[in-house]
């Protein structure tokens, strides 16, 4: 288990970037502003937020 941390880490709090990946099927990409209504339709949607303690009113989501 030792073996798995091995290696320098990260500052704490620091984030660390995700790259895009890209598979036969699926492309994964950066979030740009025209994903902000589709993103907030999904917070605001109680099925999709079931397992969270409320969905996001569209402002917060924003």
């Amino acid at each position: 288990m030792d073996a798995l941390r091995a290696g320098p880490r990260p500052p704490a709090g620091s984030l660390l970037r995700m790259l895009p990946s890209a598979t036969a099927r699926l492309r994964f990409r950066e979030m740009t502003d025209a994903d902000l209504p589709l993103m907030a339709d999904l917070l605001g949607d109680p099925v999709v937020m079931q397992y969270y303690p409320a969905p996001k009113s569209r402002e917060p989501s924003l």
